[in-house]
């Protein structure tokens, strides 16, 4: 099997705009139920994805690219991964103090919002800033 066989067309998609449009070799992809690998020729399959962190290789035994996405769906083919993603962003450029002064606002916000659906939505933002926080240390916070 030749290098190119072994790709396959990937695109991260956010409502405003494409974040990446390429070849890969190997996509590892945080689905709701755990994180699953996909390379060329993977069985057709659509997923809801959690919060966390895409991995994309573009050729094998090459350095990796790192993207946050907050959450969205995948849609695989044999030739085709797209994700279709509510917010993405290169881990690179996540900055780990700001995230954790973010988690610490939003953890004091929700001990003084009132009311199920403000509850709800503060509780969120707090669960993607405590994934991205994740993202750039590489621990984990829950």
């Amino acid at each position: 099997m030749s290098e190119t066989e072994k790709q396959f067309n990937f695109e991260i998609v956010c409502p405003d705009r494409k974040i990446i449009s390429d070849k890969a070799w190997q996509v590892v992809v945080p689905g709701d139920d755990g994180d699953f690998g996909v390379l060329a020729n993977h069985s057709a399959v659509v997923s809801s994805l959690r919060a966390g962190v895409v991995t994309i290789y573009q050729e094998e035994n090459e350095q990796c690219v790192k993207v946050f996405v907050s959450g969205g769906f995948v849609d695989v083919t044999s030739t085709n991964c797209t994700i279709l993603a509510d917010e993405a962003v290169n881990v690179n450029e996540l900055k780990q103090d700001e995230l954790e002064q973010q988690v610490q606002n939003l953890t004091e916000d929700l001990g003084m919002v009132e009311g199920d659906a403000d509850k709800a939505r503060v509780e969120k933002k707090l669960v993607i800033a405590k994934a991205k926080l994740s993202a750039v240390s590489g621990h984990l916070f829950v």
